[in-house]
């Protein structure tokens, strides 16, 4: 007879959970057991988990609880959680390198990365209702409403800091590749004597690396003027506002800073841009790593590789190939 979660695993695919979204990926955490849809993510726990000593025989075999309102269809799931748990794989990596403490690592990111999502998602529904609201006002109309949002400041400092813990993540990740030799030295100095030491000087990653550095050290900037205002830095959120065209303007942030200041835009764009730039950098920075510190065989060679757009293995688009190496060739 089968257990239950070889009848999950067999089913993957196919099966669905939650919210009737298909099963995208499985994923073996420390205490429990990620599956990932297309639309969410959730965690299942076995009855042996709950009770392990059998007391209540009314326990259900499995039970689940969403743990991320996304899945496999958003792009930031995809390029933290579901790449983390396709490349951080010791078969590639060695047995030594951490990779449950990696892919938990890609778990929390994506878990900040979400609640970005949320506030975009809040920020958007809002300005709809308000432009119908204008349309059907009368031409005459001698005053008009102009809505405020709830606890602006607090949604602004949500949301700066769900970005920079998020990449704080990275950060993270970098540094269970290439730890620090002594404490007080810069991450990105660390790793970029790391890559100085390893890589030509015309390596592609040497010129990816120094990009996905300053938006983490942009997005710090935003944390310390946010925390931390003084007359060289601050954030300035100012809530909806009626113009002189009879449009009313969404809420605004502005960042003063000395190297990375943001010109007024409105907050929902500010944040998917935000989101758009960390989910580039994790996507670079997690292919990177891996590809650098792969372990090889005598005659095999592992590399990462992108599929094609559209294209996805267990909800990434990032996996390994292996390769026979140069001067080996396949048998007949």
């Amino acid at each position: 007879m089968k257990r239950p979660i070889d009848h999950i695993r067999d089913s993957a695919g196919s099966a669905k959970i939650g919210d009737g979204a298909p099963i995208v990926a499985m994923i073996s955490m420390a205490n429990r057991l990620l599956m990932v849809t297309t639309t969410g993510t959730y965690a299942t726990r076995l009855a042996d988990q709950i009770d392990p000593i059998r007391e209540n025989i009314n326990i259900p075999w499995a039970v689940n609880q969403r743990e991320i309102s996304y899945g496999s269809n958003s792009p930031f799931m995809a390029a933290t959680l579901l790449a983390a748990a396709a490349l951080f794989q010791p078969t590639y990596l060695g047995e030594a390198f951490p990779c449950k403490e990696a892919i938990e690592i890609a778990l929390a990111m994506a878990k900040q990365l979400a609640e970005v999502a949320d506030i975009i998602v809040d920020l958007q529904t809002k300005p709809k209702a308000i432009a119908k609201a204008l349309k059907l006002a009368q031409p005459n109309r001698k005053q008009i409403d102009v809505p405020q949002t709830p606890n602006l400041l607090g949604r602004g400092e949500h949301l700066i800091l769900a970005i920079w813990r998020a990449s704080q993540k990275l950060v993270e990740l970098a540094e269970l590749f290439y730890p620090k030799a002594k404490p007080g030295v810069e991450w990105r100095d660390n790793l970029q004597t790391h890559l100085d030491a390893k890589l030509p000087d015309d390596h592609k990653f040497k010129e990816i690396f120094p990009l996905i550095a300053n938006q983490i050290a942009a997005v710090m900037s935003y944390r310390n003027a946010f925390l931390h205002p003084d007359n060289t830095k601050h954030v300035a959120l100012v809530d909806y506002k009626l113009r002189p065209d009879m449009q009313i303007e969404p809420p605004s942030i502005t960042i003063t800073s000395l190297n990375h200041a943001v010109p007024t835009m409105p907050l929902v764009h500010f944040g998917m841009d935000q989101l758009n730039q960390t989910t580039e950098c994790a996507d670079g920075l997690i292919a990177w790593l891996c590809e650098l510190n792969r372990t090889d065989l005598k005659i095999f060679e592992h590399h990462v590789e992108r599929l094609p757009e559209g294209k996805t293995h267990a909800g990434s688009r990032l996996v390994w190939r292996t390769v026979f190496k140069d001067g080996f060739s396949p048998p007949q």
